[in-house]
Protein backbone atom coordinates (compact mmCIF):
# COMPACT_ATOMS: atom_id res chain seq x y z
CA UNK A 1 0.00 0.00 0.00
CA UNK A 2 1.36 3.65 -1.15
CA UNK A 3 0.14 6.99 -0.54
CA UNK A 4 1.43 10.24 -0.93
CA UNK A 5 2.43 12.52 2.63
CA UNK A 6 2.64 16.18 2.96
CA UNK A 7 3.13 17.53 6.64
CA UNK A 8 1.14 21.18 7.64
CA UNK A 9 4.41 22.79 7.88
CA UNK A 10 5.80 22.35 4.67
CA UNK A 11 4.43 21.69 1.00
CA UNK A 12 7.06 19.07 0.10
CA UNK A 13 5.27 15.67 -0.52
CA UNK A 14 6.96 12.16 0.23
CA UNK A 15 6.54 8.33 -0.59
CA UNK A 16 5.43 6.32 2.06
CA UNK A 17 5.04 2.32 2.28
CA UNK A 18 3.16 0.77 4.86
CA UNK A 19 4.61 -2.22 5.55
CA UNK A 20 2.67 -3.61 8.80
CA UNK A 21 -0.96 -3.04 9.87
CA UNK A 22 -1.73 -4.46 13.30
CA UNK A 23 -4.60 -3.25 16.26
CA UNK A 24 -3.21 -0.97 18.76
CA UNK A 25 -5.02 -1.88 22.27
CA UNK A 26 -3.35 -1.03 25.32
CA UNK A 27 -1.81 1.81 26.66
CA UNK A 28 1.62 3.00 26.42
CA UNK A 29 2.14 0.36 23.79
CA UNK A 30 2.57 0.45 19.74
CA UNK A 31 2.30 -1.93 17.18
CA UNK A 32 5.23 -3.06 15.28
CA UNK A 33 6.29 -6.08 12.87
CA UNK A 34 7.05 -7.80 16.03
CA UNK A 35 4.69 -7.78 17.71
CA UNK A 36 3.58 -5.47 20.64
CA UNK A 37 6.39 -3.13 21.77
CA UNK A 38 6.60 -0.49 24.30
CA UNK A 39 7.30 3.09 22.24
CA UNK A 40 10.36 4.20 21.53
CA UNK A 41 10.20 7.14 23.68
CA UNK A 42 7.82 8.94 26.45
CA UNK A 43 7.77 12.42 23.77
CA UNK A 44 5.82 9.77 21.18
CA UNK A 45 3.69 7.88 24.23
CA UNK A 46 2.43 11.06 25.42
CA UNK A 47 1.51 12.11 22.01
CA UNK A 48 -0.52 8.98 21.82
CA UNK A 49 -1.88 9.05 25.56
CA UNK A 50 -2.81 12.85 24.93
CA UNK A 51 -4.96 11.85 21.12
CA UNK A 52 -6.68 9.20 23.15
CA UNK A 53 -7.43 11.66 26.21
CA UNK A 54 -8.89 14.15 23.82
CA UNK A 55 -11.68 11.38 22.32
CA UNK A 56 -10.37 11.20 18.93
CA UNK A 57 -10.28 7.43 20.21
CA UNK A 58 -7.58 4.19 19.37
CA UNK A 59 -7.55 2.85 16.16
CA UNK A 60 -5.34 0.73 13.38
CA UNK A 61 -1.32 1.93 13.73
CA UNK A 62 0.75 1.54 10.90
CA UNK A 63 4.35 1.28 10.51
CA UNK A 64 5.85 2.84 8.23
CA UNK A 65 9.02 2.93 6.11
CA UNK A 66 11.19 5.72 7.77
CA UNK A 67 10.18 8.78 5.60
CA UNK A 68 11.63 11.59 8.13
CA UNK A 69 12.68 10.36 11.48
CA UNK A 70 13.46 14.27 12.76
CA UNK A 71 10.04 15.06 11.55
CA UNK A 72 8.51 16.49 14.90
CA UNK A 73 4.53 17.44 13.52
CA UNK A 74 1.75 15.83 12.83
CA UNK A 75 1.16 14.94 8.94
CA UNK A 76 -1.73 13.47 7.31
CA UNK A 77 -3.04 12.10 3.64
CA UNK A 78 -5.70 9.73 2.59
CA UNK A 79 -5.24 6.79 1.74
CA UNK A 80 -5.63 6.10 -2.16
CA UNK A 81 -9.16 4.04 -2.80
CA UNK A 82 -9.40 3.40 0.98
CA UNK A 83 -11.26 6.50 2.53
CA UNK A 84 -8.89 6.47 5.59
CA UNK A 85 -7.04 8.92 7.30
CA UNK A 86 -3.33 8.62 8.77
CA UNK A 87 -2.31 11.05 11.25
CA UNK A 88 2.10 10.67 11.85
CA UNK A 89 3.15 10.71 15.52
CA UNK A 90 6.97 11.90 15.27
CA UNK A 91 9.34 9.87 13.53
CA UNK A 92 7.04 6.67 11.80
CA UNK A 93 4.21 5.51 13.40
CA UNK A 94 0.70 6.48 12.68
CA UNK A 95 -2.67 5.67 14.04
CA UNK A 96 -5.63 5.48 11.00
CA UNK A 97 -8.64 6.75 11.47
CA UNK A 98 -12.16 5.37 10.77
CA UNK A 99 -13.89 5.89 7.11
CA UNK A 100 -14.87 9.68 6.65
CA UNK A 101 -13.50 10.67 9.82
CA UNK A 102 -11.41 13.80 9.22
CA UNK A 103 -14.21 14.46 7.23
CA UNK A 104 -17.01 14.92 10.27
CA UNK A 105 -14.15 16.26 12.40
CA UNK A 106 -13.70 19.08 9.75
CA UNK A 107 -17.19 19.54 9.66
CA UNK A 108 -17.74 19.90 13.10
CA UNK A 109 -15.78 22.44 13.17
CA UNK A 110 -18.89 24.73 10.97
CA UNK A 111 -21.70 23.37 13.50
CA UNK A 112 -22.81 26.34 15.07
CA UNK A 113 -24.57 23.98 18.26
CA UNK A 114 -21.43 22.35 18.82
CA UNK A 115 -19.22 23.44 21.55
CA UNK A 116 -15.56 21.67 22.01
CA UNK A 117 -13.50 21.85 24.65
CA UNK A 118 -9.95 21.13 25.25
CA UNK A 119 -9.17 18.16 27.52
CA UNK A 120 -7.89 20.04 30.29
CA UNK A 121 -11.02 22.35 30.62
CA UNK A 122 -11.42 25.24 33.16
CA UNK A 123 -14.78 26.88 34.52
CA UNK A 124 -13.28 30.08 32.93
CA UNK A 125 -12.63 28.13 29.64
CA UNK A 126 -16.38 27.58 28.89
CA UNK A 127 -17.92 31.50 28.50
CA UNK A 128 -21.55 29.74 28.39
CA UNK A 129 -20.95 27.93 31.78
CA UNK A 130 -23.76 29.81 34.32
CA UNK A 131 -25.66 31.91 30.22
CA UNK A 132 -26.69 28.94 28.31
CA UNK A 133 -30.53 29.72 28.46
CA UNK A 134 -29.69 33.48 27.69
CA UNK A 135 -26.52 33.14 25.68
CA UNK A 136 -27.81 30.47 23.72
CA UNK A 137 -30.87 29.03 23.64
CA UNK A 138 -32.40 32.50 23.95
CA UNK A 139 -34.97 31.59 26.59
CA UNK A 140 -36.16 30.53 30.07
CA UNK A 141 -36.70 27.20 29.55
CA UNK A 142 -35.60 23.92 31.88
CA UNK A 143 -32.06 22.11 30.46
CA UNK A 144 -32.57 18.72 29.86
CA UNK A 145 -28.56 17.01 29.62
CA UNK A 146 -27.96 13.63 27.75
CA UNK A 147 -24.40 11.97 29.48
CA UNK A 148 -22.45 10.16 26.72
CA UNK A 149 -24.73 10.92 24.37
CA UNK A 150 -22.91 8.95 21.38
CA UNK A 151 -25.03 10.09 17.97
CA UNK A 152 -27.76 11.92 20.03
CA UNK A 153 -30.56 9.97 19.18
CA UNK A 154 -31.75 11.06 22.50
CA UNK A 155 -31.02 14.60 22.53
CA UNK A 156 -32.61 14.85 19.15
CA UNK A 157 -35.70 12.99 19.62
CA UNK A 158 -36.65 14.61 22.84
CA UNK A 159 -36.08 17.68 21.72
CA UNK A 160 -39.04 17.27 18.76
CA UNK A 161 -41.03 16.16 21.37
CA UNK A 162 -40.60 18.82 23.71
CA UNK A 163 -40.20 22.71 21.58
CA UNK A 164 -40.97 24.48 24.81
CA UNK A 165 -37.59 22.42 26.79
CA UNK A 166 -33.81 23.31 26.08
CA UNK A 167 -31.82 19.72 25.36
CA UNK A 168 -28.02 19.18 25.73
CA UNK A 169 -26.12 16.39 24.66
CA UNK A 170 -22.56 15.68 26.33
CA UNK A 171 -19.79 13.03 24.64
CA UNK A 172 -16.24 12.84 23.70
CA UNK A 173 -16.55 11.52 20.75
CA UNK A 174 -16.32 13.92 17.82
CA UNK A 175 -17.62 11.33 15.36
CA UNK A 176 -20.39 10.04 16.72
CA UNK A 177 -21.56 14.01 17.80
CA UNK A 178 -21.28 14.51 14.16
CA UNK A 179 -24.67 12.95 13.32
CA UNK A 180 -26.47 14.51 16.52
CA UNK A 181 -25.28 18.11 14.90
CA UNK A 182 -25.80 17.73 11.51
CA UNK A 183 -29.76 16.52 12.17
CA UNK A 184 -30.13 19.80 14.44
CA UNK A 185 -28.71 21.46 11.95
CA UNK A 186 -30.88 19.93 9.01
CA UNK A 187 -34.09 20.27 11.34
CA UNK A 188 -33.40 23.94 12.14
CA UNK A 189 -33.70 23.10 16.23
CA UNK A 190 -33.04 25.83 18.14
CA UNK A 191 -33.25 23.85 21.48
CA UNK A 192 -30.53 21.42 20.58
CA UNK A 193 -26.74 21.79 21.54
CA UNK A 194 -23.98 19.41 22.04
CA UNK A 195 -21.04 19.60 23.97
CA UNK A 196 -17.61 17.18 23.44
CA UNK A 197 -15.66 16.95 26.53
CA UNK A 198 -15.23 14.51 28.80
CA UNK A 199 -18.10 13.43 31.44
CA UNK A 200 -16.18 14.25 34.22
CA UNK A 201 -16.03 17.77 33.87
CA UNK A 202 -19.54 17.93 32.99
CA UNK A 203 -19.57 20.98 36.00
CA UNK A 204 -16.73 22.89 34.24
CA UNK A 205 -19.22 23.94 31.08
CA UNK A 206 -22.57 24.06 33.79
CA UNK A 207 -23.07 26.42 36.62
CA UNK A 208 -25.05 24.86 39.53
CA UNK A 209 -28.21 24.98 39.08
CA UNK A 210 -28.14 24.83 35.26
CA UNK A 211 -29.76 21.70 34.68
CA UNK A 212 -33.15 19.88 35.57
CA UNK A 213 -32.84 16.45 34.13
CA UNK A 214 -30.34 14.15 32.78
CA UNK A 215 -30.50 11.25 31.18
CA UNK A 216 -27.66 8.72 30.84
CA UNK A 217 -29.07 6.33 27.73
CA UNK A 218 -26.62 2.86 27.10
CA UNK A 219 -23.37 4.03 29.15
CA UNK A 220 -20.41 2.05 28.82
CA UNK A 221 -20.95 -0.12 31.98
CA UNK A 222 -17.43 0.02 33.16
CA UNK A 223 -17.46 -3.73 34.60
CA UNK A 224 -13.59 -2.93 36.18
CA UNK A 225 -14.33 0.36 36.86
CA UNK A 226 -17.58 1.20 38.62
CA UNK A 227 -16.05 4.66 39.85
CA UNK A 228 -15.98 5.52 36.03
CA UNK A 229 -19.86 4.85 35.65
CA UNK A 230 -22.21 7.63 35.30
CA UNK A 231 -24.58 6.58 37.17
CA UNK A 232 -21.92 6.20 40.34
CA UNK A 233 -22.11 8.04 43.56
CA UNK A 234 -19.20 10.32 42.22
CA UNK A 235 -20.89 11.14 39.22
CA UNK A 236 -24.98 11.79 40.59
CA UNK A 237 -22.76 14.11 43.15
CA UNK A 238 -21.77 15.99 40.46
CA UNK A 239 -25.28 15.94 39.26
CA UNK A 240 -26.47 17.34 42.36
CA UNK A 241 -24.38 20.04 41.97
CA UNK A 242 -26.13 20.67 38.26
CA UNK A 243 -29.67 20.53 39.76
CA UNK A 244 -31.14 23.34 41.33
CA UNK A 245 -31.55 23.18 45.16
CA UNK A 246 -29.94 19.62 44.46
CA UNK A 247 -32.73 18.01 43.40
CA UNK A 248 -34.06 17.02 40.23
CA UNK A 249 -34.37 13.36 38.38
CA UNK A 250 -32.24 11.05 36.52
CA UNK A 251 -32.94 8.71 33.79
CA UNK A 252 -31.01 5.81 32.99
CA UNK A 253 -31.59 3.31 29.97
CA UNK A 254 -29.45 0.59 29.13
CA UNK A 255 -29.24 -3.12 28.23
CA UNK A 256 -26.40 -3.89 30.51
CA UNK A 257 -28.49 -6.00 33.60
CA UNK A 258 -25.04 -5.65 35.75
CA UNK A 259 -25.14 -1.79 35.34
CA UNK A 260 -29.03 -1.75 36.21
CA UNK A 261 -29.00 -3.55 38.88
CA UNK A 262 -25.79 -1.86 40.37
CA UNK A 263 -27.56 1.70 40.04
CA UNK A 264 -30.38 0.61 41.74
CA UNK A 265 -29.63 -1.90 44.63
CA UNK A 266 -25.75 -0.38 44.91
CA UNK A 267 -26.32 3.21 44.34
CA UNK A 268 -30.27 4.58 44.19
CA UNK A 269 -31.72 2.39 47.02
CA UNK A 270 -28.74 2.45 49.62
CA UNK A 271 -29.11 6.23 49.24
CA UNK A 272 -32.90 7.15 50.10
CA UNK A 273 -33.43 8.49 46.30
CA UNK A 274 -37.13 8.42 45.06
CA UNK A 275 -37.93 5.71 42.52
CA UNK A 276 -39.84 6.98 40.31
CA UNK A 277 -40.01 3.65 38.05
CA UNK A 278 -38.09 0.93 36.99
CA UNK A 279 -38.26 -1.78 34.59
CA UNK A 280 -35.92 -5.19 33.95
CA UNK A 281 -37.47 -5.13 30.61
CA UNK A 282 -39.30 -1.85 29.21
CA UNK A 283 -40.63 -3.28 26.57
CA UNK A 284 -42.57 -6.22 28.20
CA UNK A 285 -44.54 -3.69 30.56
CA UNK A 286 -48.19 -3.09 29.49
CA UNK A 287 -48.14 0.17 29.98
CA UNK A 288 -44.17 1.15 29.33
CA UNK A 289 -43.10 4.63 30.57
CA UNK A 290 -44.16 6.41 27.17
CA UNK A 291 -40.99 8.87 27.53
CA UNK A 292 -38.63 6.18 27.96
CA UNK A 293 -40.27 3.76 25.27
CA UNK A 294 -40.81 6.43 22.55
CA UNK A 295 -37.15 7.50 21.83
CA UNK A 296 -34.60 4.92 20.41
CA UNK A 297 -31.10 5.49 20.52
CA UNK A 298 -28.79 3.72 17.49
CA UNK A 299 -27.48 0.96 20.01
CA UNK A 300 -31.22 0.01 21.36
CA UNK A 301 -32.40 -0.62 17.81
CA UNK A 302 -29.50 -2.87 17.89
CA UNK A 303 -29.66 -4.76 21.25
CA UNK A 304 -33.54 -5.00 20.31
CA UNK A 305 -33.08 -6.45 16.87
CA UNK A 306 -30.31 -9.27 18.80
CA UNK A 307 -33.45 -9.49 21.39
CA UNK A 308 -31.79 -8.05 24.38
CA UNK A 309 -34.35 -6.46 27.50
CA UNK A 310 -33.92 -2.91 27.77
CA UNK A 311 -33.78 -2.24 31.55
CA UNK A 312 -34.59 1.21 33.03
CA UNK A 313 -34.53 3.44 35.54
CA UNK A 314 -36.16 7.22 37.00
CA UNK A 315 -35.02 8.44 40.31
CA UNK A 316 -34.94 11.75 41.62
CA UNK A 317 -31.96 13.23 43.74
CA UNK A 318 -33.07 14.93 46.83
Amino acid sequence: MRGRLQTRAESTSVEVRVRDVSIWNRPRRIASPGGLTRCPSDARRNSILSWERNGLGRGMFLNVEPWRRDAGVLAWHACQGKGFGFLVFLEKYCIVLGKNKLAKFEENLGFKNLFQFPATIQPWEAPLRGHWKDAYYGNANPIVLEMGCGKGDYTVGLARRYPDKNFAGLDIKGARLWRGCKTATEEAMANVAFVRTRAEFVERVFAPGEISEIWITFPDPQPSKPNKRLCSPAFLERYRHLFPDGSGIVHLKTDDAGLYDYCLHEVVEPAGYEILYSASDLYAEETAQSEAAAVQTFYERRWLSEGRKIKYLEFRLV
